[in-house]
């Protein structure tokens, strides 16, 4: 009896697929989406912003770059190694805090499918256009909500500056 019984549990035991260790599967899942190329897809979409703090922070300092194209270059090259590894090690704990350890097995055997895959080799262009998007919205809502925003400060009688001649600039400003 002994036997039959050490035998079921024997053979259930092996019926019970091996779970991956989480963090396995979370290093899997980041080692996928967030490659280099992915984050360089939003990270040069920011370009012209970064591009632009830069070359601020730098005349602030008395120096101007004579070849900013070429700065970029070697800038972006050195910056999106390191930002990547950054990024990696904290997404991997991200995905350890968000997930359970059976939704991080799911995620990354849905990965390793043709449609992962997929979703992998277009994570560049999605985050790319996705950003740009992005952008693009949030410059036209925050052009068109002038009007309603001026209308609000005036309501409420928010004075967000110092004096009021330049409050009043700041509303007419706002409400074109």
């Amino acid at each position: 009896m002994k036997r039959i019984a050490l035998g079921l549990v024997a053979s259930l035991a092996l019926a019970v697929p091996a779970q991956a260790d989480p963090k396995e599967d979370a290093g899997y899942i980041v080692s996928q989406m967030m490659t280099q190329e992915n984050l360089s897809g939003a990270i040069l979409s920011q370009q012209p912003l970064i591009r632009g703090a830069l070359q601020n922070q730098y005349a602030q300092m008395g120096i101007e770059i004579s070849d900013m194209d070429l700065f970029m270059k070697i800038f972006m090259e050195e910056f999106l190694g390191s930002f990547t590894a950054a990024v990696q090690s904290d997404m991997i704990d991200l995905h350890l805090e968000q997930f359970t350890p059976e939704e991080l097995a799911d995620y990354a055997a849905f990965l390793k499918t043709p449609t992962g895959q997929k979703l992998a080799q277009n994570q560049p262009v999605l985050m790319q256009r996705g950003s740009e998007i992005g952008q693009y919205h949030g410059q036209m809502t925050g052009q068109s909500i002038g009007p309603k925003l001026a209308e609000r400060l005036k309501e409420e009688g928010v004075v967000v500056t110092r004096d009021k001649s330049m409050m009043d600039r700041l509303l007419n400003i706002l409400s074109k």
